[in-house]
């Protein structure tokens, strides 16, 4: 089997067009689910991968810097949600889009073409980003 058609991340294995799920993401519930169409290696913030992702309203997302899992990960639902007295989230069924393939030359925003789906040295050059974390303390004067 070639090695840029399975993606293993956190001792899961991913394949084109898994319905997966977003942990630990700022977007809103509806854009947190969707299908794997793209893996870019190391070109996210902060050397993170860059997901492609179909939504269920037919856009192409990218994600970076997320938790990625599959939706029917049990495993993974019992030991983040359940074992903490948490529900995961309700993740309605999503049809494959037609229009996506393994030969289909996926861009963002039309820059950086890449066809495939695990993409291990990407032609998009690493995204910067920053980083800051503030500490207060409660000051007291006499």
């Amino acid at each position: 089997m070639d090695d840029r058609s399975v993606f293993c991340y956190r001792g899961k294995e991913f394949r084109f067009n898994d319905h997966v799920y977003g942990e630990l993401l700022m977007v809103p519930e509806d854009k947190r689910s969707g299908r794997l169409v793209q893996v870019r290696k190391g070109c996210g913030q902060f050397g993170s991968n860059v997901y492609f992702i179909r939504l269920r309203d037919g856009t192409l997302m990218t994600w970076e810097n997320a938790m990625l899992r599959k939706v029917d990960d049990q495993d993974f639902i019992k030991a983040f949600y359940r074992v903490n007295g948490n529900t995961p989230p309700e993740v309605l069924p999503q049809e494959i889009n037609e229009n996506d393939s393994e030969c289909v030359e996926y861009t963002i925003k039309g820059e950086y073409p890449e066809t495939g789906f695990v993409i291990e040295s990407p032609s998009q050059p690493q995204k910067q980003g920053s980083f800051s974390l503030a500490i207060t303390t409660d000051i007291k004067e006499h």
